[in-house]
């Protein structure tokens, strides 16, 4: 292994970043390590952006996925670092950082509709409360998802499928679903990525 610089390495130690798995889920197990995601002219590449921080498991035992790890950090380079490193088939990874953070969001997402639909249950916010139907309808994560999120993600953005959704708009649509929900009493913060990884286990 290539050694990290002192000067990289004071940084990266002080770095918050550093302090947990990149690829952290259920599977996690051991220390945390550092890892050269890259190689570039035969040798390991030597900046933040490459190196990423992994479990043992992750890095070292059965969890080692090389291709995820790249795609990883190559989601961390800049505009520069590309450039610098010109010959890496940046094409590759951005398709699938791409692809990898679209099921990130629709994970989110669907998680989140599952938390409000329990939050108003439990509050005895059934439909008829929240919507004003004309029967007492408990709440679901595909009715919070078809009944609440979407027409505000309709009129809002006119966009159909929570699909071609990017960050940004599902940071507005949560914004104006939270203000609504807060009539109620309700605020159900959106999932984290730790939250996500605890439905897996």
């Amino acid at each position: 292994m290539r050694p990290i610089p002192l000067k990289l390495r004071e940084e990266m130690s002080n770095d918050p970043y550093y302090k947990r798995c990149a690829r952290a889920n259920s599977e996690c197990n051991g220390r945390i390590t550092w890892e050269h995601a890259f190689t570039y002219a035969g040798r390991q590449v030597n900046e933040k952006w490459a190196i990423i921080p992994l479990c043992w498991y992750h890095h070292l035992g059965a969890g080692l996925v090389k291709i995820k790890n790249q795609i990883i950090a190559a989601a961390r380079a800049t505009l520069e670092d590309r450039e610098k490193y010109d010959r890496l088939n940046w094409a590759f990874f951005d398709r699938r950082i791409v692809k990898q953070r679209t099921l990130k969001q629709n994970r989110a997402l669907h998680l989140y509709f599952t938390m409000v639909a329990d939050t108003l249950n439990e509050a005895g916010l059934d439909m008829r409360a929240v919507l004003n139907p004309e029967v007492e309808i408990p709440w679901s994560g595909n009715t919070v998802k078809d009944f609440m999120w979407r027409p505000i993600q309709t009129i809002q953005l006119q966009k159909k499928s929570t699909t071609e959704l990017t960050t940004k708009d599902i940071d507005k649509i949560y914004d104006t679903m939270n203000r609504h929900l807060a009539k109620h009493g309700v605020h159900i913060p959106f999932p984290s990525i730790e939250e996500q990884s605890m439905q897996n286990i």
